[in-house]
């Protein structure tokens, strides 16, 4: 992630692309309760690779650490969500698949790393080097839950309508104490 005054390329996202009812920043405005739990999943996921792109474009420490920010709390409450309400269901409807999902800790490696990130300045020695495995993780993350969590979760007899809603709900409820300050 090394910063430079030149234009971004060309494959940065435009910041008009991130203003979606899904992003971090919009999100404030309200969650999307319509989405069931596989379509809210992959919007956050869509975000989530959206920021870490814009991170990756960013030309000043600021704008850098604006992103990182906004990655931060965008996964963090994806993953505290997802922690209580959608694993375990899924875990639960669906156990003998789940099983043979690949095991893997990308949600407490990469909460570490956001919790080291948000008490960290940009132009410390680890930032960026910190910022780049988070983004790697993330990216991991994205992948391993569009090949294999969404699949068995589409397969599973679940009300996902009813889990988007409820999701939807505690993620509206996590951004608002985030908002005043409550770090859930």
């Amino acid at each position: 992630m090394i910063m430079s005054t030149a234009t971004p390329p060309t494959d940065c996202p435009s910041p008009q692309l991130l203003l979606t009812p899904h992003t971090p920043m919009a999100a404030s405005a309200g969650v999307d309760t319509e989405l069931d739990a596989i379509a809210l999943l992959k919007a956050e996921l869509d975000t989530l690779g959206l920021l870490l792109s814009e991170c990756e474009c960013a030309r000043t420490l600021e704008a850098m650490k604006d992103r990182v920010d906004e990655i931060c709390v965008a996964f963090r409450v994806h993953a505290q969500v997802a922690e209580e309400l959608f694993y375990p269901l899924v875990m639960a409807a669906s156990p003998t698949r789940w099983q043979q999902r690949r095991a893997g800790s990308d949600h407490t490696r990469a909460k570490r790393l956001v919790e080291q990130l948000e008490n960290a300045e940009p132009h410390d020695a680890s930032y960026d080097i910190r910022v780049t495995v988070l983004s790697q993780l993330i990216a991991q993350h994205i992948r391993q839950m569009q090949a294999e969590v969404l699949p068995i979760a589409k397969a599973s007899a679940l009300d996902m309508a009813s889990l988007g809603a409820r999701m939807a709900a505690r993620k509206t409820d996590l951004l608002a104490r985030r908002s005043q300050g409550h770090v859930a």
